[in-house]
């Protein structure tokens, strides 16, 4: 999901005419942490008062890439925050629609986590459908994405108290019908 991670230093942006030398030794400490921690086939490059870290071809960082370099620019000295960002163009559209692509994937990571932690559910995953759905009491669309359908399969499935209370958990938390809830045992 995540391209690239954004890092912000501190006091080096109140240097004089050698922050260019603060900022180039900074991106070096990172490269030496990385490496020696071993992680490869990244890029650190600096660009307007930021340091910006991606993998290389552009490809997204796994979750395991992304928790090791937020370990090695936790422990770089002179930076003083770092996130994850999703780049885009910026046209309104574009935004909206990574930012609703960016909640759903966290809403079903919450909501798996969530399920798993119930009682006979096991490992299970999510998928949410959404989409703009008219209200059918009222002549227009409000234009606010909602959840129209939920896939669940889960291991306990099979169990139909277990399936049950994932489709009452799910009916309460997304107010959706339960004819648009699947739940499906995983092997």
């Amino acid at each position: 999901m995540y391209k690239c991670i954004v890092c912000r230093y501190h006091e080096i942006a109140t240097k004089g005419h050698n922050r260019s030398m603060f900022e180039n030794k900074l991106v070096n400490n990172i490269q030496t942490l990385a490496e020696y921690d071993g992680i490869e086939g990244i890029t650190i490059q600096r660009i307007r008062g930021r340091i910006f870290v991606r993998k290389l071809k552009n490809a997204p960082f796994e979750n395991a890439e992304l928790e090791k370099i937020k370990d090695v620019l936790s422990r770089s000295f002179g930076l003083e925050s770092f996130s994850p960002v999703v780049e885009c163009s910026p046209d309104p559209d574009t935004l909206f629609q990574i930012a609703a692509d960016n909640a759903r994937v966290v809403i079903e990571k919450k909501l798996e986590a969530l399920l798993s932690q119930v009682e006979g559910v096991g490992e299970v995953r999510v998928v949410l459908m959404t989409g703009v759905e008219k209200d059918s009491s009222s002549f227009y669309n409000s234009g606010q994405e909602t959840v129209t359908g939920v896939l669940v399969a889960a291991q306990g499935a099979d169990n139909s108290v277990v399936s049950r209370n994932i489709v009452e958990a799910v009916m309460a938390l997304f107010q959706v019908e339960a004819h648009k809830i699947k739940v499906m045992k995983m092997k």
